[in-house]
């Protein structure tokens, strides 16, 4: 089966941002919400991931929309937890964003905050590699004594 592993930095106000990497070399920076407070991220562990369509978000095939993205199943107590497209940690409600580098960004709101770029872009390479075949995802949390 293929795999990933999602390391996580420590978290910052900003969101908790993390390393990804897959059984074939692809990386990627991923960022997702803290992991207290409101819709938190989902525990280290491992997961099963699988393509579903969804109706809110998508990714970019070939120059068009493609609603089909990964879910990461099984989570407990929660459901439809994806890894999708996004700049900033208030643009998910537990989810994964994925993209290639961690930066200031400015938002929306005028406000400039650490993100994650080339979202869409990294989320259709991350599509790609993984074959649109379910895989095995492993989140380990920050280490102890790594300051953010």
């Amino acid at each position: 089966m293929k795999t990933a592993t999602l390391q996580r930095r420590p978290p910052t106000e900003e969101g908790t941002f993390g390393d990804w990497e897959s059984y074939t070399g692809f990386k990627c920076v991923t960022l997702e919400r803290k992991p207290d407070g409101e819709h938190p991220c989902i525990p280290a562990g491992q997961y099963l991931c699988g393509v579903r369509k969804t109706a809110d978000n998508y990714n970019i095939v070939n120059g068009a929309k493609d609603y089909r993205l990964y879910e990461i199943m099984d989570v407990q107590d929660r459901d439809e937890i994806l890894i999708h497209s996004g700049n900033w940690f208030f643009q998910i409600l537990g989810c994964i964003l994925v993209g290639r580098e961690i930066q200031p960004i400015e938002t929306p709101y005028k406000v400039i905050m650490m993100g994650v770029t080339a979202s869409r872009d990294t989320l259709s390479r991350l599509m790609a590699d993984m074959a649109w075949e379910p895989f095995l995802l492993t989140i380990k949390d920050a280490p102890k004594d790594v300051p953010a």
